[in-house]
């Protein structure tokens, strides 16, 4: 057993982090960051470079999830400069370190930046032999191509991602893939391939208890809806994603919704009502400082204002 060979403080703070880490993962984030904060407190006393960067970026990690991307940031960059001494950092921990840097920029819309920090760490990973690693990298590299609107890269890194995780037996976000993998088909045009991929994404997400792979999944499946000219079906199944608390609590999903919800609106020819959620889902955009969203989101609010012939 790996804490065996650990002294009594790496013990604490290792046990410490890998604690916080589930918290994270069952959606208790708050609750992880506070153990966190003391693991780092510790790891610093003690000099201890990889429990600083893991603390640092489950820290960054946390602050994205609640909306707090400035507080991230400074963790991402608290880690990256911790690992900018390579007699004193290992490549392994430089990777950590880039991921959190990266996954922030992308989180704050900054899509060309945040491909830098992303593709240092899949090349230290890839030479490191760490697959799994690799595979986290390549699922935010698939998120990023497809905010960027590069679908088929993004298509291409969420199929490489399912690849190592089915070598490695990690099934843990298999759900949350095909959901994106279903977006990425259904912004292409591919409706028949979008709805199996979300359906998928949706169940494995269900039986896995994987709550922003369902989310993503129900929304897109909302989305598709739309695009089939079925604003009603569109509606229901957009009520259904609201009803996830996970969709109010992660700002993408939140921004998300609206939009869906000001599109269904424009189809319908409520304008005012399409005003309103577009204007919020801009409001969201913008206080989170998620350009790419702001963009989308001041367009919906544009057509809506045409509609209206408010100018």
């Amino acid at each position: 057993f790996i804490a065996r060979h650990l002294a009594d403080d790496e013990l604490i703070t290792y046990t410490v982090i890998r604690q916080a880490q589930l918290d994270y993962d069952s959606g208790e984030g708050l609750a992880g960051a506070e153990k966190l904060k003391h693991a780092l407190a510790t790891a610093i006393k003690r000099n201890d470079i990889p429990h600083q960067v893991e603390a640092l970026r489950l820290l960054a990690y946390i602050a994205v999830r609640e909306g707090a991307l400035t507080g991230a940031m400074d963790c991402a960059d608290r880690a990256c400069a911790i690992v900018n001494d390579p007699k004193t950092a290992s490549p392994y921990d430089r990777g950590r370190a880039l991921n959190a840097k990266g996954m922030v920029l992308m989180r704050m819309g900054f899509l060309f930046e945040a491909a830098i920090p992303l593709a240092e760490a899949l090349f230290l990973f890839r030479n490191l032999g760490k697959r799994r690693n690799e595979s986290q990298i390549t699922k935010l590299l698939a998120r990023l191509a497809c905010h960027r609107g590069e679908l088929s890269d993004s298509m291409n890194f969420v199929q490489t991602s399912i690849r190592i995780d089915e070598t490695l037996r990690d099934v843990s976000a298999k759900g949350e893939m095909l959901s994106a993998l279903g977006n990425c088909r259904l912004y292409i045009g591919d409706f028949v391939g979008a709805e199996a991929f979300l359906r998928q994404g949706v169940e494995i997400s269900q039986d896995d208890c994987e709550r922003i792979g369902e989310a993503e999944g129900t929304l897109g499946l909302a989305e598709l809806a739309l695009f089939r000219e079925d604003p009603t079906l569109a509606s229901t199944i957009l009520q259904e994603a609201i009803s996830k608390d996970i969709v109010t609590r992660n700002e993408h999903l939140y921004i998300k919704h609206l939009m869906i919800g000001a599109a269904i609106k424009l189809v319908t020819r409520n304008a005012s009502d399409a005003i309103a959620l577009a204007s919020e889902a801009l409001d969201a955009a913008t206080q989170a400082s998620i350009y790419g969203e702001m963009v989308r989101a001041g367009a919906l609010l544009g057509r809506a204002l045409s509609i209206s012939g408010e100018h």
